[in-house]
């Protein structure tokens, strides 16, 4: 095979393993210099010391590569990183074969002004999109959503296009993550302070009848269906719950038996205002879980399943992969630079998050990694703990957990 990395440094070129990942991962970029320079940029954020500056990963990549190329290939070319984004699926999907999809956000630091009366600094936040199996996560997407409330602000630059929601970009993210692989992996998610229907009726659409689990806000507004309830009108969510109190029942599931208690409810999720004129659609329909300590004040956690039924145990094991999965790789993505770029373009971070992305997958990928990898490792960091990502497996079997939620009827929304 020809190489993708001729600019790339002699310790990285010629090694069949990281020429054939490259190949794959890189073959739907449209021309022979983008695959070159994307290997070029992988290489450079495995080898670069310190923060990952453009110049940095030019530096480490090899005396060829030049940091002005760089810049302009990740900032201002046009390549299309949606499309290494799903190429980077198909590459670990079918290989690592995920039992969830789980996006977390984070809030990453406002971008500096350049100068004095320029753009004012914008809050963003950090959405990714990890395939989790019982021992590792690995990111297949991250994506940037500015704070709305600064669209049109003073001194905001001209021209510039707000992004989309992030309600829309989760339902895509998953969508190509689904595509990549065999069957409906489920979805689990930090669904606060976003809109909860927005996603239910995206995925809807995108994916029907996938399995969902969201963690809501206790805020969140929700219409009581079950049966042996009265019809209410909208109410909080932890209003619902402290109804609920009489249904719990403990979980035998994890260290400490009976330090979890769990109830569900039937309810329904209300949606924004439709446009004029629009087709009416079907109701959205979920479950209510509610989990927390009994002797502490109920609850701890809310969330809307829906496409499955919820039971104690799947509603523990699908907190867990919220809260363990993706939090152990991150510290990987941090040290490969996800938080290190300083260009003013959204679609250059997209490039650079999907360029990371690559390099933490041919991390992961490495059981013994004879290239030197020094400055990705933290001072007396475990490279096998880094590179698998692992974190604490409850001791009942996830696996099965994950096997009922996949073949479970679409009962919640009968």
């Amino acid at each position: 095979m020809t190489s993708t990395t001729s600019h790339v440094s002699a310790q990285l070129i010629g090694r069949p393993d990281f020429e054939e990942f490259c190949g794959s991962v890189f073959a739907a970029l449209p021309r022979r210099d983008q695959q070159r320079k994307a290997a070029a940029y992988v290489a450079g954020l495995l080898r670069a010391s310190g923060r990952k500056s453009l110049r940095n990963i030019a530096a480490a990549a090899g005396a060829e590569v030049n940091e002005q190329s760089l810049h302009h290939f990740v900032s201002e070319s046009t390549w299309p990183w949606r499309t290494v984004r799903r190429a980077l699926a198909q590459h670990v999907v079918p290989t690592s074969r995920p039992q969830a999809f789980v996006v977390r956000h984070r809030d990453t630091p406002a971008r500096p002004a350049r100068r004095a009366g320029a753009e004012l600094p914008q809050p963003r936040r950090t959405y990714g999109l990890w395939a989790a199996t019982d021992g590792a996560a690995l990111p297949l997407s991250w994506w940037l959503h500015e704070d709305p409330r600064t669209d049109g602000a003073p001194g905001r630059a001209a021209g510039r296009v707000p992004g989309r929601s992030p309600e829309a970009v989760v339902v895509e993210a998953y969508r190509d993550a689904v595509a990549a692989g065999r069957g409906t992996v489920p979805l689990v998610a930090d669904a606060r302070g976003i809109s909860v229907s927005s996603i239910l009726r995206g995925l809807e659409a995108a994916v029907p009848g996938a399995p969902v689990a969201l963690r809501v806000a206790p805020g969140q507004a929700v219409q009581v269906t079950d049966p042996r309830c009265p019809r209410g009108v909208w109410t909080p969510a932890h209003e619902v719950a402290a109804w609920t109190r009489d249904l719990r029942r403990t979980s035998a599931t994890g260290d400490e038996p009976g330090r979890l208690a769990v109830s569900r409810i039937a309810v329904q999720v209300p949606e924004r205002t439709a446009a004029a004129g629009a087709r009416s659609a079907p109701p959205l329909l979920a479950e209510l879980v509610c989990l927390g300590d009994p002797r502490r004040p109920w609850p701890q956690q809310l969330w809307l399943v829906a496409g499955a039924p919820a039971d104690p145990d799947l509603a523990q094991h699908l907190a867990r992969w919220l809260e363990h999965a993706p939090a152990s790789a991150e510290r990987t993505s941090g040290a490969l630079g996800l938080d290190d770029y300083r260009g003013r373009s959204d679609d250059g971070f997209h490039r650079h998050a999907a360029l990371v992305g690559v390099a933490q997958a041919f991390l992961a990928r490495q059981s013994v990694a004879p290239v030197r990898l020094r400055p990705v490792l933290p001072a007396g960091g475990d490279r096998s703990a880094l590179c698998s990502s692992r974190f604490p497996v409850a001791r009942t079997s996830r696996t099965s957990l994950v096997h009922r939620l996949h073949a479970c009827p679409d009962t919640a929304r009968a």
